[in-house]
């Protein structure tokens, strides 16, 4: 029997997974009047490439209001893949949904 590793993203990233998908699964646009700025960038593409290389975890650092939720957003959008993000708490759970839903409008965000 074959192991999965379910940090691997290659194939993802390959696009195997796009073939599976739901034709009417549309793109995911961020929609922001906004881009990256100051470390945003270089987080962005570091994260992009380390996942790009199949490291099996990345942790982005920073402090309240540094703009990690519009990071991980631009790397969604940049993957086009389905995205599950974690959190430890109900409120922090609310405000990450608050702000992915007003950053994909035109995508299901649950």
């Amino acid at each position: 029997m074959n192991s999965v590793d379910p940090f691997d993203l290659s194939k993802a990233l390959d696009g195997a997974a796009k073939a599976h998908l739901d034709p009417t699964v549309s793109k995911f646009e961020l929609c922001s009047e906004y881009g990256p700025a100051g470390d945003q960038q270089k987080a962005i593409e570091k994260t992009l490439s380390q996942l790009k290389k199949s490291q099996s975890r990345c942790v982005m650092l920073g402090v309240t209001g540094s703009g990690k939720t519009f990071a991980m957003a631009n790397i969604i959008e940049s993957l086009n893949i389905p995205t599950l993000i974690l959190s430890h708490n109900k409120t922090l759970s609310r405000q990450l949904w608050q702000e992915m839903s007003s950053l994909f409008p035109s995508n299901a965000v649950e």
